[in-house]
């Protein structure tokens, strides 16, 4: 029983974050659910299907049960993927995702996580991934938005 409840959660938190994905075409529906919620957003640059230490971040760090518990707590979170693959995304997305990359990500850095407020001012940045882990993750971004 207690498999099935697991599994269940995963399930659920994974559908969230797929749905966070499509649920914003525009930035500035972003920082409107930041405002709203009282958030900070969590902008993370990937190519899901080619960046090798972007599968990394999104196995070890992202797909956590906890910190997927700790982003719907704690903010927006968008995934501005780049993939090699077409038809993967809507145009809406890939307009968006290029939109963020002129705003943050200009050098084109993958993977790259950028820490706004809720009006788009940087807070803090991580480029690459270091085998860093969900604790480190957690505490880095308290200490960023002074919780």
């Amino acid at each position: 029983m207690r498999t099935k409840k697991v599994i269940f959660s995963i399930l659920l938190l994974f559908s969230l974050f797929v749905f966070s994905q499509e649920k914003f075409s525009k930035f500035q529906q972003i920082k409107d659910a930041a405002q709203q919620e009282n958030k900070s957003i969590l902008l993370k640059f990937s190519g899901s299907d080619w960046c090798i230490p972007c599968i990394k971040l999104q196995k070890k760090v992202i797909d956590d049960p906890i910190f997927q518990e700790y982003i719907s707590k704690n903010l927006v979170y968008v995934e501005a993927d780049f993939p090699r693959k077409k038809g993967k995304l809507s145009a809406d997305i890939i307009t968006r995702n290029k939109e963020l990359a002129d705003i943050y990500n200009k050098q084109g850095v993958f993977p790259k996580m950028v820490l706004l407020n809720a009006n788009g001012k940087i807070l803090k940045t991580w480029e690459g991934f270091d085998n860093a882990t969900v604790n480190t993750m957690i505490q880095e971004i308290n200490q960023s938005t002074g919780k």
